[in-house]
């Protein structure tokens, strides 16, 4: 069997495990939005000293300390993503929408039902809090004449110094080595049967139409148990113990396809190919939240919060 085609079913047969981050899974896991109750949406997440709402769980715990009640709280929502891109005089749009669950949560408020006591109630809550929705999906194609993404894998190749049949097909599992083992990427014969370099097998010059279909899913929460108290209607101090959790998929297909597989010009041995490229992402952490209010009428009301740094 050809070493080549035998590489290629080892490499295959063999998983492994990578860990990375780069500047665009920080920057995605950066940006979250004001989540929440549909009130907490409206005044823009600014839940600080407000209170009275069981999305202060996320930002104040110490706003809990307002509710005397119980009170189930569940906000449904949808979203609405439109794509549209330009590449190389191609316009290429794709949309996805869908339902989403923003917020959900039960709060449990408790008199305490004593005259003798300053403190007038608790507050115990449960719930979750979404902070991000990474559903999207994107589409881009378009015709081009100069440059084949072979290219990256040839360069791979020549900017390491591989000169060995062996290396090409060993050395760059992830990259490199899966266009080498399907002959996307080959040899150039030197003199004496030598290597005298690599080339690509897909030539731009002959027209190669590109498409490049993502569509990513999941996205960020926040589970979190609040405790709260009231002491005389003034002062409000809570504390809530908070997991946030994150989940990311993107399926990625990308594809080069012979504009005029029947030209006589070009390689009739190349049509097209098509690199898959699945990326998941799972992590869960641990936080804690303080905070107090403080009201010396009902006109005034002056909070702090201190978010401690989660762990994972």
């Amino acid at each position: 069997m050809n070493k080549r085609i035998t590489g290629l079913l080892v490499a295959l047969c063999v998983s492994g495990q990578l860990m990375a981050q780069d500047e665009a899974d920080a920057l995605r896991y950066s940006r979250t939005v004001s989540g929440g109750t549909a009130r907490t949406q409206a005044i823009g997440g600014a839940m600080g000293s407000l209170g009275g709402d069981y999305s202060a769980a996320h930002m104040n715990p110490a706003g809990l300390g307002f509710f005397r009640t119980n009170e189930f709280v569940i906000t449904p929502g949808f979203y609405f993503r439109n794509n549209e891109y330009t590449y190389r005089g191609f316009k290429g749009d794709d949309s996805k929408s869908g339902a989403a669950l923003p917020n959900a949560g039960l709060v449990f408020g408790m008199p305490t039902n004593n005259p003798n006591s300053k403190w007038k109630n608790v507050t115990l809550s449960l719930g979750f809090n979404r902070t991000a929705n990474f559903n999207n999906r994107r589409y881009v194609d378009g015709d081009n004449f100069d440059h084949s993404l072979t290219e990256k894998y040839l360069e791979d190749l020549i900017n390491s110094g591989t000169t060995s049949i062996s290396a090409a097909t060993n050395n760059f599992p992830l990259g490199a080595s899966l266009a080498f083992n399907t002959f996307l990427i080959d040899t150039i014969a030197g003199a004496g049967g030598q290597i005298d370099g690599f080339r690509s097998n897909v030539f731009p010059s002959y027209g190669l139409r590109q498409i490049d279909e993502i569509e990513e899913k999941g996205g960020t929460d926040e589970f979190a148990i609040g405790f709260a108290g009231n002491y005389s209607d003034k002062l409000y101090v809570g504390v809530s113990l908070n997991v946030p959790s994150i989940h990311y998929e993107r399926n990625r297909t990308y594809t080069e396809g012979d504009i005029s597989n029947d030209s006589p010009d070009n390689d009739p041995g190349f049509y097209y190919w098509t690199l898959t490229d699945r990326v998941k992402t799972d992590a869960v952490g641990f936080n804690a939240k303080l905070g107090l209010i403080y009201s010396p009428n009902g006109a005034f009301r002056l909070g702090a919060a201190f978010h401690l740094p989660g762990t994972t």
